[in-house]
């Protein structure tokens, strides 16, 4: 993740957007993943770098829009384009958008839980104390079961593992929302040093 260095420039500069509970996530991540992979320039394919915090204080579409707009400033020279999204809203627009009403989130990894397939379930952010904190409430199966099964121009890639690997459909967000005493996944700790190793 971290050969990618629009998502150190990201990381680096998005507590100075001063919104709470911050997150880079989605394509930045995994396609950035792959791509290392593959043996391919780390931002390849990588259309724009999504930017997620959660701020219930303020539903407004004013108050995200004036995150947008300083977050337009702060990553003036990043390219491609960073999306900054109030993940608070996301229950105001959805149904209008994609035809289905959707209960509110939580918190931003409350929505990181309800992409539509694990293989896009990661988030990176960096604590009060600067350090990088790794949210992957699935593991890491999906993500290199789904690049060792992906096609590079060059060819299939190599086999990362020595198990079978089954794909993950993607499942509608309100089916994700786990059962009533439906025990949930902890994500294990990660640190610097295995962030390295992406």
């Amino acid at each position: 993740m971290q050969r990618n260095p629009v998502n150190c420039a990201l990381l680096d500069q998005a507590a100075r957007l001063d919104v709470p509970d911050w997150w880079l996530t989605a394509g930045a991540l995994f396609q950035t993943v792959w791509n290392v992979i593959d043996g391919r320039d780390p931002t390849a394919g990588i259309g724009d770098y999504d930017l997620f915090y959660f701020d219930d204080t303020d539903l407004s579409w004013d108050a995200e829009d004036a995150v947008i707009r300083r977050a337009a400033k702060l990553f003036a020279d990043i390219q491609p384009v960073v999306e900054v999204r109030n993940e608070a809203r996301v229950h105001l627009w959805y149904e209008q958008r994609f035809g289905v009403p959707a209960e509110p989130f939580t918190s931003t990894t409350d929505a990181v839980d309800h992409f539509a397939s694990t293989t896009c379930c990661y988030a990176v952010t960096r604590d009060s104390h600067g350090r990088l904190q790794v949210y992957a409430p699935h593991g890491y199966d999906d993500l290199f079961c789904a690049a060792s099964a992906s096609e590079s121009s060059a060819g299939p890639t190599r086999d990362l593992r020595t198990q079978s690997c089954t794909l993950v459909q993607p499942v509608a967000r309100s089916d994700r929302r786990p059962m009533a005493g439906e025990p949930t996944r902890v994500p294990s700790p990660v640190t610097d040093s295995e962030l390295d190793r992406s």
